[in-house]
């Protein structure tokens, strides 16, 4: 079986099956006993567990034989760096391929010693999936190369990532944290991003046990959601629709294209991509629309964030409708200028 390890605030056991509980030699935490007579209330490894659950084959999940060391009090969540790096030797002398960390420290004085049991780990090909905390500051081991750095994307729900080649804090992977999980609440922040990204890597390794680091990065750019969509653009109000049907019909395959209506004031630019999108659907088009006008949602619109990642925002879109055609409207100036590699309408 794959050994698998959760390093967090311990999981409850009795609930599940494969799991070994950590021997007595991790201070704060080593035999996971949960307080005797204090009511039951899910921790935040278990939240972590039951996302990887969800997404996990039931086939896979069987070939998990999961290590639950608890590092993390019950209270504050926070354990000190010795009590981090004991759990970290542990898996190294378990043979444990795969960890999951919701942990980390962005203490300078910390880095060090979790650097040093790190490149153990990596040497010994073992895969390692780190959130970044939620603050955005650098976080070892999640900033750390050879470490599968996660951080959350508020727009992204579902299995969804993307993947960054070359950024600038260290977090090549921004996931969704948003899962709809029955009866597991959990709030949009990076240790729950990090569980997605755990779950596909898991189902690949029990696969393909002796995998490294390059070929699950191979992987994951195979997995990840393959959607980059084509752009036009309208920018006068004159009868486009003919233009734009004629232009679509070059770009109908996949990617889905995106048209986008520029440099309008609020009225007309309502008024024209209303007019579209009823057109559209009345040809009999799977059409939506969207808009950074605060009016969007009253006329049938998707209302677009105010966010720097525009490009990035109306592709996840698109890949969420699943649309034909996505009609976007903008009204506002935005420091970070839309694509435009693709014709003008």
């Amino acid at each position: 079986m794959l050994k698998a390890a959760i390093i967090d605030d311990g999981v409850k056991q009795c609930l599940y099956e494969n799991w070994i509980i950590t021997s007595s030699d991790i201070k704060q935490a080593a035999d996971c006993v949960f307080n005797s007579g204090v009511e039951y209330t899910e921790t935040h490894a278990e939240k972590c567990y039951k996302i990887i659950e969800h997404y996990l084959p039931d086939s896979s999940l069987n070939e998990i034989l999961w290590y639950n060391i608890k590092i993390l009090d019950e209270i504050k969540l926070k354990a000190d760096v010795s009590s981090f790096v004991k759990a970290l030797e542990l898996c190294l002398e378990k043979q444990v391929k795969f960890i999951h960390l919701s942990i980390g420290s962005s203490s300078v004085g910390d880095f060090e010693q979790i650097n040093a049991i790190i490149e153990k780990l990596l040497s010994n090909n073992v895969i390692i999936v780190a959130a970044t905390n939620n603050r955005g500051t650098i976080t070892y081991p999640a900033c750390m190369q050879g470490i599968f750095g996660v951080k959350h994307n508020p727009f992204y729900t579902g299995k969804y990532y993307t993947i960054c080649s070359a950024p600038r804090d260290g977090i090549r992977l921004s996931a969704s944290s948003d899962h709809h999980i029955q009866q597991v609440y959990v709030t949009k922040s990076n240790s729950f991003a990090a569980p997605l990204i755990s779950s596909i890597i898991l189902e690949y390794l029990v696969e393909n046990p002796q995998a490294g680091i390059a070929e699950i990065w191979q992987y994951l750019e195979k997995a990840k959601p393959q959607f980059s969509c084509s752009y036009g653009y309208i920018s006068n109000s004159s009868d486009k629709y003919a233009l734009l049907k004629q232009w679509y019909k070059q770009k109908h395959e996949p990617p889905c294209p995106i048209v986008v209506l520029c440099g309008f004031d609020e009225y007309e630019m309502l008024s024209i991509l209303e007019s579209l999108y009823q057109q559209f659907l009345d040809d009999g088009y799977n059409a939506k629309a969207a808009s950074d006008s605060s009016a969007a949602n009253r006329q049938r619109f998707c209302q677009i964030p105010m966010t720097r990642y525009i490009n990035e925002y109306l592709n996840y879109l698109s890949y969420y409708f699943q649309c034909d055609i996505l009609l976007v409207g903008i009204i506002k100036k935005r420091s970070v200028i839309l694509k435009t590699d693709d014709m003008t309408i």
